[in-house]
């Protein structure tokens, strides 16, 4: 078909923002990353995910808006606390008809009783813990849990009990034998538990 209104120049499709940014530890309710591209495309392909809580891959949906050339990812599954997400965008097809590279993104994701996300588990989250039970903020509910130790993922009973307790300890547990250099590198301190 015949058009006279020129959609681009040919080129390799880039990604060009990334929303929330990848360099942030993601929380346990976000849910959704939003990927904005330099052009148009015709087949947004497929995202595949490996990670330490999910070997097999998490169910990930995938949302084109032609409007504004994003995709969003929902991701269908919780994220697991100190969980290294590693995802592969394949198979996008451009405006052009030309194909694309394989595009790379990695996420971090949140540590589970880091009510205040300072990457710490200390007396502030225990207090917020502790205060959450007496209110009954089940928001602020932690367990039970499902996963391995320190990749565990919530399964929120809608009530304060002994799991919650426990998946508070479990945090305590990470902080006291698993080094903070072994998830975030750049913020190790030694003088926090």
């Amino acid at each position: 078909d015949y058009t006279d209104e020129v959609i681009g120049i040919p080129q390799e499709t880039a990604i060009t923002s990334i929303s929330p940014d990848t360099s942030i530890v993601y929380a346990a309710n976000q849910n959704q990353l939003t990927i904005q591209l330099s052009q148009p495309v015709i087949d947004i392909g497929t995202v595949s995910s490996t990670s330490i809580a999910y070997p097999e891959g998490m169910q990930i949906s995938l949302t084109y808006s032609p409007i504004d050339t994003t995709i969003l990812l929902q991701f269908d599954e919780p994220f697991a606390s100190l969980d290294t997400i590693d995802l592969v965008l394949s198979g996008m097809v451009d405006w052009s008809n030309n194909g694309t590279t394989d595009k790379y993104l990695t996420l971090h994701t949140y540590l589970l009783a880091d009510y205040n996300s300072d990457n710490l588990i200390n007396v502030i989250d225990l207090t917020d813990f502790a205060t959450a039970w007496s209110a009954n903020t089940v928001s602020y509910e932690l367990g039970p849990v499902s996963g391995t130790v320190p990749h565990l993922i919530p399964v929120p009973n809608g009530k304060f009990d002994l799991r919650d307790v426990m998946a508070f300890g479990t945090g305590i547990t990470r902080r006291l034998f698993y080094r903070e250099e072994d998830f975030w590198p750049a913020a190790a301190t030694s003088d926090h538990w």
